[in-house]
Parts: C-alpha cells; structure tokens; sequence
C-alpha cells in the first residue's frame, strides 16, 4: 500500500482486479485481467493478503509470481454483487473448492471479528478438494472452528487418506442438508433468496475432480429479497434463514432455509 497507514477500503464480500500487459504467443501484448478476494481486511492496515495458486500456463498468476518486492501491480475495485453486512442472515451455508475459499473466509472472519459488537451470524462450510495437500489454509481454518462455536468446517476430499474420517467424494445435497443439520433441527424448505455468486475464484475442474458448468454459469448468491412462506414475520423476513454460498464450479444446490 502507498504508506503504512492506507487501507485497502474493500467492502465484505467484495473483490478486485489485477491487471498486466502479457506478451501473446503473436509476439503481441495484451491485458490481461483476472479478479480475487483478499484474505486480510481493513483492521491490517499498510498491505492486503491474496492467496493465488500460480500455474506455467497461467497469465496473471504466473506474472505476480515473476514480481520481486517492490514491484507495482494495477488494482482496480471494488467489484461484486454480494456485500456483507452483520446479521443479514441467521445462518449461511458455504460450499468451496480449492481456491474458491478465499471469498468465503473474507466473510468469515468478518463475522468473527463482529461478535464483540453483536454479529450473531452462523457459518456451516464445506470445503472440497482432491488430497490433503491440497486443503488451503487448513490450519486457519481448524484454528478459526476451535476459537468460534459459531463456525464449522466440513473437509470433502475426492481421494482421502486412509483413516479419513471427512467427507468423500462430489459435494451433494445430502452434505449440504447433513451440515445444515448439525446446527439446526430443522429444514423447512428451499427458496430463491439468493442471487448471483462470485466470479472471481477459477479453480480448474481437474484439480477439483468435480462436475464444472462453464465460467459465465456459475453463481454468486447474495441480496435478492426473499420469498417466505405466508405469516413469516418481519424479522424472518430482514434475516433469512440459511444462505447457501458456493463458490467453484459445480452444479448449484438450492439454498435451504431453516
């Protein structure tokens, strides 16, 4: 950042763009632009974290992992449908993979940093990957789940270990309404109170072993209003049930509220 004391001004659930001019195979350049969502937030002024996997053939990702200390990107934001506010819901529901995860803990830890000021947000994750090694930031995660009842983290691997005691396998319905109900006792239906999911994580579908749908469909999920049944009341209505976040390409669960 510009001086130690700058911020990055992000609103949760929002991301940014990170530009360059890449030299083409034509010998031409062009800019390329791809989008991320931090993993720091405003109270860590001076800088801002991005966890970014970079691959030979990748454009951006291969360019920020060329850069040497002291070197300038281009930073354009903020950027996103979804903007978290406290308590906009009772309880959210996430489904990641791979490094689909950081849009989901950037809420994350924003929910936990606002329990000293009243956020009573719930948060059930499940997080899918191929092999262990391939579980970003596990140790964070583990460590935010010990520190906050309010927050749990189910692991979904697609080639466990032997003596994995975690989900198997593609994420299905029956894990989301299984990791629902370990904070609930009840699911009363499904609703269309979600809208349009982050764009920004592109995780590749072979390193997920997971059914993908092309990057224009998948979805970001966040502020439409609610349909509820009838003689729901009004503070029902301001705070939805269950809002389910997925974010890597997979075909969409409906969001459930409970």
């Amino acid at each position: 950042m510009p001086s130690p004391n700058a911020i990055l001004g992000l609103p949760i659930g929002q991301h940014i763009s990170i530009g360059a001019d890449i030299k083409q195979p034509d010998g031409t350049t062009k800019e390329i632009v791809r989008s991320y969502t931090p993993i720091s937030g405003d109270h860590q002024p001076g800088y801002f974290d991005l966890l970014i996997k970079s691959y030979p053939t990748g454009n951006i990702s291969k360019h920020l992992a060329s850069l040497a200390v002291g070197q300038a990107i281009k930073v354009r934001g903020p950027k996103g449908a979804f903007v978290y506010t406290p308590n906009m819901v009772r309880h959210f529901g996430m489904v990641a993979g791979g490094t689909g995860i950081t849009p989901m803990l950037q809420v994350i830890r924003a929910i936990i940093r606002g329990r000293p000021t009243g956020d009573k947000t719930e948060v059930d994750l499940i997080f899918a990957n191929v092999a262990p090694q391939d579980i970003l930031l596990k140790e964070d995660l583990d460590q935010l789940a010990k520190e906050d009842a309010g927050f749990r983290v189910h692991f979904v691997l697609d080639k466990p270990p032997e003596g994995w005691t975690g989900g198997v396998g593609y994420v299905t319905a029956d894990m989301v309404s299984v990791s629902a109900l370990r904070s609930r006792e009840c699911i009363q239906q499904t609703t269309d109170m979600c809208t349009e999911m982050a764009t920004q994580a592109r995780p590749r579908c072979q390193d997920l072993a997971m059914r993908s749908t092309s990057h224009d469909q998948w979805t970001e999920e966040g502020n439409r209003k609610p349909r509820l049944p009838k003689g729901s009341t009004s503070e029902q209505t301001r705070r939805p049930g269950l809002c389910v976040l997925t974010c890597y390409p997979v075909v969409l669960l409906p969001p459930l509220v409970c």
